[in-house]
């Protein structure tokens, strides 16, 4: 089970959050904030429910996927489109958003953008996520999207982003750069790193996970990340 701001992670690492996050309930309860540990209930219960809603994505979107993603014609493209747009049940949107990650036609990426920004389900927007990946989505709209959904409440959202972002091509993620450094002030746990990686991919330079260190990097160099012209080994200052 997962939640907002914790994760469960195999071996020992698993062990520690665990650790961590006991912790972090017996210093609520022995603070005497019962208000603050309700909150904290609710949360880790909201959590779990995205968690469990995108696994449970898994099981209906391998057999829609491979069959949806077969319809490539101008007509049944536009038909998947619309139904991502309407149809009701989340599953079956984020199947359709899987497939049209496979198909290349010209209405997938911007559609993928769209349902992004607009669908409110976090399922939905991880799968939107992962087509993305999948369609190697380098437009400028796509990016700032993506880099944007760096800000969603819930950890998986801005997981799947931290990976889209992480596999563009150097010089064409120039503007999620700045977004990364400002996720990576208050990430914590694997997205920390995560967050590192992505940076260290699109810009050639690794400051550790290092908040400070990425901002003052970006504030000396951020010209020449918008022009696209950072070298691998650039020094900060």
């Amino acid at each position: 089970a997962l939640d907002r701001k914790t994760e469960v992670a195999p071996g020992g690492q698993a062990v520690r959050e665990l650790r961590g996050r006991l912790d972090q309930e017996s210093a609520i309860v022995e603070a005497g904030d019962v208000a603050e540990y309700k909150k904290w209930q609710d949360a880790t219960a909201a959590g779990q429910a995205v968690e469990r809603k995108i696994m449970s994505v898994d099981a209906v979107k391998r057999g829609i996927v491979e069959a949806l993603a077969t319809f490539k014609s101008d007509t049944s493209v536009k038909e998947l489109v619309s139904r991502m747009k309407s149809d009701g049940v989340w599953t079956r949107r984020a199947g359709i958003a899987e497939a049209l990650g496979q198909i290349a036609h010209a209405l997938c990426v911007p559609t993928l953008v769209d349902r992004l920004k607009a669908d409110s389900e976090p399922g939905v927007k991880v799968a939107c996520l992962d087509a993305l990946r999948t369609a190697k989505a380098t437009t400028p709209d796509a990016v700032i999207a993506i880099a944007d959904a760096l800000k969603n409440e819930y950890w998986q959202v801005k997981s799947a982003a931290v990976t889209t972002l992480k596999s563009i091509p150097r010089g064409l993620g120039a503007a999620a750069i700045e977004p990364l450094i400002d996720a990576l002030k208050s990430a914590d746990g694997r997205l920390k790193s995560e967050i590192n990686d992505a940076l260290v991919a699109l810009t050639g330079v690794d400051k550790h996970s290092d908040a400070a260190s990425w901002r003052a990097w970006f504030d000396t160099n951020k010209d020449a990340v918008r022009k696209g012209e950072i070298k691998p080994g650039d020094a900060a200052p």
